[in-house]
């Protein structure tokens, strides 16, 4: 993004881009689609790209062959412009800051933070409680008339806490 040209295109024209390498036979554009979401987008020469609005963002599609698209990884780095639409809901492509701009827990933390809820349905007749191995925890259903078919079994890790007092984290692994 440091070498990038910024180009701001007026509405509803026709306007040329040069991508500025000899080497390289397409230009290639980053463009915010969304609060959430930027496209890459590779076009050969004289291609053409079209950009509509969308409710939460813009549209970006070509007819033509060549034109590669793909996802950029940090859209929160790419400036964009916020449409009408987004104004009148008070959305912002400034409510999405780049993936540097996010605190970031240890991945230890973040891993041992992640739990799956499922539903299981166990058949009236076959219900019995049985241990699961590892590191899983059965918890009771919600409430006391919930269907005895039906039990909420979340399965996780370690706990931080758990992490924290382990073996390999005192001895600094």
């Amino acid at each position: 993004i440091e070498d990038a040209v910024e180009y701001v295109v007026p509405a509803n024209s026709i306007y040329g881009i040069s991508s500025g390498w000899v080497n390289e036979p397409r230009a290639t554009l980053l463009i915010r689609t969304g609060i959430n979401s930027a496209k890459v987008v590779r076009v050969p020469h004289a291609a053409r790209l079209q950009i509509s609005l969308l409710p939460h963002g813009v549209k970006v599609e070509s007819l033509d062959e060549g034109v590669e698209f793909e996802e950029f990884a940090d859209p929160g780095a790419v400036p964009g412009h916020d449409t009408v639409p987004m104004a009148l809901r008070e959305e912002s492509f400034n409510d999405r800051p780049p993936n540097s701009e996010f605190p970031r827990e240890s991945v230890a933390r973040e891993a041992a933070s992640d739990t799956c809820d499922v539903v299981i349905e166990i058949p009236e007749a076959k219900a019995k409680q049985e241990e699961v191995p590892g590191p899983a925890h059965v918890a009771p259903p919600a409430t006391a008339d919930a269907p005895a078919a039906q039990r909420m079994v979340t399965v996780a890790g370690p706990t931080a806490s758990e992490l924290d007092n382990s073996p390999a984290h005192s001895a600094g692994v």
